[in-house]
């Protein structure tokens, strides 16, 4: 079947599905998005609290010597 030039090939307007397909994936991407910041943000955490309870040990260990 033959179409003249003059007619598109897609549809000027998206199909319901094609709205869905992409609505989906957007919000996978987005949750994807969300998971890793969290997981970044949970191991940002972690890293300074055990940064910060280094540095208190280290205040502690010098507090006995000091008191000792």
């Amino acid at each position: 079947m033959l179409t003249s030039i003059t007619e598109p090939l897609q549809p000027s307007h998206p199909s319901s599905l094609d709205l869905l397909i992409y609505s989906r994936s957007f919000c996978t991407m987005k949750a994807t998005v969300i998971c890793l910041l969290l997981l970044l943000q949970s191991k940002a955490l972690i890293w300074f609290a055990r940064s910060r309870a280094h540095i208190f040990s280290r205040r502690e260990t010098r507090a006995r010597k000091f008191l000792s």
